[in-house]
């Protein structure tokens, strides 16, 4: 259904450019949404998989064994904030971004009662860069010792298990309480492909 979509958006905006007239043509226009997936592989895998593996049931189900394998070499057994920026031109010709990078700032509310506080902190992506965003782009955040969205007691305590999140603690529930922010700001810059010009 995808290349459809593609050939009556091309289709489509080759009509309304009128023989390559492109100064009413609009810049590409992102959003982005924030959440804990319950429902996707990866979130199976954090909530079900060091648990079974631990305790010694599920032993018959190689294939999610090797998935919790994969994940913890791939990050360290800690689990991640996972994001998506979506570009909602897609399926215009030149709505892509040229060389967009992202940056994402947490937002946290400190103090009690009257007296309280903004702090602001920087959160590290895996992938901070893209050459090329057309469609979506996932924004991944490692929940690790060093990770400025975590209680300070969290990031204490997985430092003290060698950098890895203690087995009872991945389900979901476990997951949220160990968080410590309120919102997070996502910017995306980069270069308009039909127009050269920066955008964000």
């Amino acid at each position: 259904g995808g290349g459809d979509d593609d050939d009556d958006g091309e289709e489509k905006n080759n009509k309304e450019r009128g023989g390559g007239d492109n100064d009413n043509v609009k810049r590409p226009h992102l959003k982005s949404c924030v959440s804990i997936d319950e429902e996707s592989p990866l979130s199976s895998v954090l909530a079900q998989s060091p648990l079974r593996a631990e305790s010694g049931f599920g032993n018959d189900d190689h294939d999610e064994e090797r998935n919790c394998d994969a994940f913890i070499d791939q990050f360290n057994g800690c689990p991640v904030l996972k994001f998506q920026i979506v570009n909602e031109l897609c399926n215009k010709e030149g709505a892509e971004i040229v060389d967009a990078i992202m940056k994402v700032i947490g937002i946290k509310f400190k103090g009690s009662g009257r007296v309280s506080r903004s702090e602001y902190v920087r959160v590290n992506l895996v992938d901070y860069e893209h050459p090329f965003l057309s469609r979506v782009w996932h924004g991944v955040h490692i929940l690790d010792g060093t990770s400025p969205l975590l209680t300070d007691k969290a990031k204490q305590r997985i430092r003290e298990n060698n950098g890895s999140w203690p087995s009872h603690w991945f389900s979901p529930d476990v997951i949220r309480q160990k968080l410590e922010f309120n919102d997070l700001i996502v910017t995306v810059a980069g270069i308009s492909n039909i127009s050269a010009l920066t955008v964000h």
